[in-house]
């Protein structure tokens, strides 16, 4: 009769909590396998991983070597 957890936005909200698509997430994933051709790719990268920091831990952590690698970049 009734679904126990809708997805909704990119996320499956069954009773109680939230969690992220897993089809969502394989694209996250895929970024392991891949290099920054530009700075812009470099740039990107962060704001995209921020839209998941709600399920990260330790999150802030996480792009600060991507923000050291653009300071050397501009220099």
């Amino acid at each position: 009769m009734f679904n126990k957890e809708v997805t909704y936005l990119g996320r499956i909200v069954p009773a109680y909590g939230c969690r992220v698509d897993p089809s969502n997430v394989k694209e996250v994933l895929e970024l392991k396998e891949t290099n920054p051709k530009a700075l812009h790719d470099v740039r990107k990268l962060p704001g995209l991983l921020r839209y998941y920091r709600k399920y990260i831990r330790d999150f802030s952590r996480i792009p600060q070597p991507l923000f050291e690698l653009l300071k050397l970049l501009r220099e």
